[in-house]
């Protein structure tokens, strides 16, 4: 998400969060990030080991890590998504799932690949962040990754380093429902504990499930001056799992709108998950 310039202001109505370490002078600068509509999720695990043993001292009803991604190619834009996720299925099973979706939104298609695991295929580092399964490898820490995806439908690599200062959601790290979470290039964080509802529209069915999907939102806080319009040019994203309880909705979107009062446009993941019809 970019602005033309850093506020100089912030409204009532908001907690402005400074976090220690991050940022001010000298940091590397990025362009602001907006989050909002997150789960709760956790960044790592905290105990390593095999996976079997971590899930069964989660707290949370699922753990996942995302990468997502839009990126330029030769002039066409890609949306790129790697996601791993621990869940326990409606049977009470609990399984790991990995699926890797690239969409090339200038000549509309969307290749998918799903991968689900016992948990004892899954690995995790007791030292550092670490996840691999029979297909993925995935190491790092604040500074940057690696990650690697050799399947029989797809090879992933990619390597990132970080270029700023986190988003943390809340400005702490707690992940809530319907609360917004802005970081600025010095690490400052403006947090809208709550919002106006969502409005949803521009439904797309999908052919292969008969689930209906919004692919335009718009998200308004207007108490720090925020109205952020959310679309989904390519409309068939939709990820439909061997798990029916998995199946979901990943949309590579465009983001326009307002932010602090100032004009601002950006690119976002619509992550949708069930039936909105």
């Amino acid at each position: 998400m970019t602005h033309s310039e850093a506020p100089a202001q912030f409204p009532d109505g908001c907690a402005v969060v400074p976090v220690l370490g991050e940022g001010g002078e000298g940091a590397p600068q990025q362009q602001g990030v907006v989050n909002f509509l997150a789960r709760r999720r956790a960044a790592h695990s905290p105990g390593g080991g095999r996976l079997g043993h971590v899930v069964s001292l989660r707290r949370w009803p699922n753990e996942s890590w995302f990468v997502v991604a839009n990126l330029n190619s030769g002039g066409q834009r890609i949306g790129l998504q790697v996601h791993f996720l621990v869940q326990r299925l409606p049977a009470g099973t609990d399984m790991a799932q990995l699926n890797v979706v690239v969409v090339n939104e200038s000549i509309g298609t969307s290749r998918v690949a799903e991968y689900i695991h016992p948990l004892d295929q899954v690995q995790v580092g007791t030292d550092r962040f670490s996840l691999s399964t029979p297909e993925l490898t995935w190491t790092g820490d604040r500074d940057g990754y690696t990650l690697s995806v050799k399947g029989d439908d797809v090879r992933i690599d990619l390597t990132a380093t970080s270029s700023g200062p986190p988003l943390l959601m809340n400005g702490q790290g707690q992940m809530l429902f319907l609360a917004l979470t802005a970081v600025h290039p010095d690490g400052t964080h403006v947090v809208a504990p709550t919002m106006l509802p969502v409005e949803a529209t521009d439904a797309w069915t999908s052919p292969r499930t008969g689930r209906s999907y919004p692919t335009r939102c718009v998200v308004r806080a207007p108490q720090i001056g925020t109205e952020l319009i959310i679309e989904v040019p390519y409309k068939e994203q939709e990820i439909v799992s061997k798990e029916p309880s998995l199946t979901k909705y990943e949309g590579a979107a465009t983001v326009t709108g307002t932010y602090l009062g100032q004009r601002v446009t950006g690119h976002a993941y619509l992550e949708l998950v069930g039936d909105w019809s």
